[in-house]
């Protein structure tokens, strides 16, 4: 039996989406998990390895925008629960080490393709809300 182009390219679609399917379940667990419970230092380090998970295999399979979506969604979350002064100073801690984690990953893609204004402008945001006091 031969493969043609287009029956290989299927295949490998139709085995990312089931792929993706997956970790977005562990992602939502994790996510309900972290909003239930609230900040705790395993309960971030869970959320954080699934979206990872999630972006990166997004980006090996070339969906750059669903990996900044990814990133972006990481980002946020970290940069929530590292302002929000209930939590533990370790899981705020853990949280700006995240949330910097994902900012680097996002300035990289952003030099790819050359929109290094915008790089600048979240770095700059980053610096400016990050502060632990």
């Amino acid at each position: 039996m031969t493969f043609t182009v287009s029956s290989w390219l299927d295949q490998g679609i139709d085995e990312y989406k089931e792929q993706l399917r997956e970790v977005t379940l562990d992602f939502f667990n994790a996510e309900n998990n972290l909003n239930r419970s609230g900040a705790k230092v395993h309960l971030l380090m869970e959320y954080f390895d699934c979206c990872m998970r999630m972006a990166d295999l997004s980006r090996e399979n070339g969906d750059d925008t669903r990996y900044l979506q990814g990133l972006r969604k990481i980002y946020c979350r970290m940069m929530s629960e590292l302002n929000n002064k209930d939590n533990s100073l370790s899981c705020r801690m853990l949280s700006r080490k995240f949330a910097r984690e994902t900012l680097t990953r996002t300035c990289e893609l952003y030099k790819e393709y050359d929109i290094t204004e915008k790089a600048k402008i979240l770095c700059t945001d980053f610096v400016q809300r990050s502060s632990l006091q």
